[in-house]
């Protein structure tokens, strides 16, 4: 049986704890296709190099309060740095290539207004000149960038239809990803761009996923246990809970690996289970990680310990669970479990990481959550203090400057507008932001 290929961007923690893992859990059935992974990284080639180094094999740690549990994840055959486009040409060229994953931050995407491509971002029209040169040039470097790079040399291949599955805290993420390479390649001019635009929309279908599983930055110490309870010396361990989701709606029109034999569930409708998840547990992580850091604590387990804290987190599901639907599953059941998870001491989940680039993030997990709230004439009380101790986290010294309201001084209005300008223009959610300010 000829083994089938998942091309992944964006190498990283998260995919080797996730999809990597997944693909790996349902290989080597004598049913079952065989699919296997490879790689490419995002801005750096490190994880490439150290994966490639141990044959892109890896341990994927579980860790809880009762242990470590350990497996060796080997669906990884290829990692490559995601600067090399030759290597990326022709993985997406190769016809057993069945399905593209991407795991980027919100960022990554490069939207703006009305979550739209935004054409006119540097790095953005950087790749546009690349896509465009008569040499190339250096190629381009943002996702959607190397995305329509690798689709177009499939085209050119003739190399059939595939599915594109973004895994990611992005709402409707698959269908935002098509409307942004679909953007970018009208924006380019010339016959093969036109026809590269057609094909995308007639062959390429875009998945819409929620993902759900907490994994901290690998640590000098997680590389010594693992070394000494395994005796490899990994030097790309995968820390991580045993708790997983995968929720995906969409098609595969060239297969896929049988993921639901690992509890991957596959919906008609998404948008029920990537709110839950996106409110209740993104948006509890913002709220532990802004409160948290100003109460002196380092991880979520540490601020969930607080029972100030924990209350708060409960205030906020309080806030948020009537904006679900039944369609989303047990919602009380997910709220304990939550809030066990949260609990995992043996999991040092940083508040700092969760706390980078907390534009992008607050906008999906808190702003669109009290919008809803204060357009059907409810308050949106702890949302409101989530966005002031956000705020307050920008103003402190060492705070990541993406995450910062630029230009807006002191002026709480300002910075709430730059986070929603809807909500901006609700007084008595600005006035309840600035109450909550620590630093007026």
């Amino acid at each position: 049986m000829t083994a089938r290929r998942v091309v992944h961007l964006g190498l990283g923690n998260f995919h080797r704890a996730h999809q990597c893992w997944w693909t790996g859990a349902v290989a080597g059935r004598e049913d079952a296709e065989q699919w296997s992974v490879t790689a490419f990284t995002g801005r750096r080639p490190d994880a490439a190099e150290l994966l490639r180094a141990q044959d892109c094999r890896y341990t994927l740690v579980e860790r809880s309060d009762r242990g470590d549990h350990y497996t060796l994840v080997t669906a990884m055959t290829g990692a490559y740095d995601g600067a090399d486009l030759d290597a990326l040409r022709s993985a997406m060229s190769d016809p057993h290539t069945g399905i593209v994953t991407l795991t980027v931050t919100e960022a990554g995407y490069h939207l703006g207004a009305g979550g739209v491509l935004d054409l006119d971002r540097p790095a953005v029209a950087a790749d546009r000149a690349a896509l465009t040169a008569p040499d190339g040039g250096c190629g381009p470097a943002t996702a959607p960038g190397r995305l329509l790079l690798g689709l177009r040399e499939r085209l050119h291949a003739d190399a059939g239809p595939l599915a594109v599955v973004p895994c990611d805290n992005v709402t409707g993420n698959g269908q935002v990803l098509r409307r942004a390479l679909l953007t970018l390649s009208a924006s380019l001019p010339g016959t093969e761009y036109a026809r590269l635009t057609e094909w995308i929309e007639s062959s390429v279908t875009f998945v819409d996923t929620s993902v759900d599983r907490i994994t901290p930055r690998t640590t000098e110490a997680d590389r010594a246990a693992v070394r000494d309870a395994t005796g490899f010396a990994d030097r790309a361990p995968v820390v991580t809970e045993p708790f997983r989701d995968w929720v995906l709606a969409g098609d595969f029109p060239a297969g896929r690996p049988a993921w639901e034999r690992a509890g991957a569930r596959f919906v008609t409708t998404l948008a029920p289970w990537e709110r839950r998840k996106l409110w209740l547990l993104n948006g509890a992580h913002s709220l532990l990680a802004y409160t948290g850091i100003a109460a002196g604590h380092r991880t979520v387990a540490q601020a969930i310990a607080d029972p100030r804290l924990a209350e708060l987190t409960r205030c906020w599901w309080d806030e948020v669970e009537p904006l679900l639907d039944g369609a989303a599953g047990d919602v009380a059941g997910y709220r304990r479990d939550l809030m066990s998870r949260f609990g995992n001491t043996a999991i040092a989940h940083q508040l700092t990481q969760i706390a980078e680039d907390g534009l992008h993030k607050l906008r999906l997990r808190v702003a669109e959550p009290a919008l809803l709230r204060r357009r059907a004439g409810l308050s949106a009380e702890v949302a409101a203090r989530i966005v002031a101790a956000w705020i307050d986290f920008t103003r402190t010294p060492g705070a990541r400057l993406g995450a910062a309201p630029p230009g807006t001084g002191r002026d709480t209005a300002a910075q709430v507008a730059v986070l929603s300008p809807a909500l901006a223009d609700d007084r008595a959610f600005v006035d309840a932001v600035r109450h909550h300010r620590r630093h007026r």
